[in-house]
């Protein structure tokens, strides 16, 4: 889910829109989905547009699911890994919080 339309390579926009409920207790909508250019070599899918949601947040279950992926948590980073043949594939780090 991300409110920075910019990130979309594709973008559909709804002409009916559900709502999504954010962490400090407000409904936004939900304007559009596609996919978003995570890296050169990753696009994630079905990514929501909630245009009044100024970060991304990435769902891990649904991240590791649709790629056949595995994240391993350390104290200040985590580790992304392709199952099929163990190849690291990206990690992410502590910036205030996970």
């Amino acid at each position: 889910m991300t409110g920075i339309k910019d990130k979309f390579t594709s973008l559909h926009l709804f002409t009916q829109f559900s709502s999504v409920n954010i962490a400090d207790g407000i409904q936004s909508p939900v304007l559009g989905d596609r996919i978003v250019q995570a890296t050169l070599s990753l696009n994630l899918k079905n990514v929501l547009y909630v245009s009044n949601f100024f970060i991304s947040l990435l769902s891990i279950s649904q991240f590791t699911k649709q790629h056949n992926y595995s994240v391993t948590y350390f104290p200040s980073y985590c580790v992304f890994q392709d199952l099929i043949n163990g190849r690291r594939i990206g990690s992410g780090h502590e910036r205030g919080g996970m």
